[in-house]
C-alpha cells in the first residue's frame, strides 16, 4: 500500500512499515503526524467502526 498525495506521488516513507497520519491539523510534517496535538491539547475520542463496502465503479 502506498501513501499519495493530491497528484497521485507516493510519499518515499523510508523503509517504514508503521507511520502515524495527521488528524488533528496541527503537525508541521502533515500528512504525519509529529506529535503536535499533545503538545497543544487536541483531544479526540473515535471509536473504530466498519465501514461500509465500497460503491461499485460504474
Amino acid at each position: 500500500m502506498a501513501i499519495v498525495d493530491a497528484a497521485g506521488n507516493a510519499y518515499g516513507l523510508a523503509g517504514r512499515t508503521v507511520i502515524s497520519l495527521c488528524r488533528c491539523g496541527l503537525s508541521e510534517n502533515k500528512p504525519f503526524c509529529d506529535g503536535a496535538h499533545a503538545r497543544q491539547g487536541f483531544q479526540s475520542q473515535c471509536e473504530a467502526r466498519e465501514l461500509p463496502p465500497p460503491k461499485p465503479k460504474v
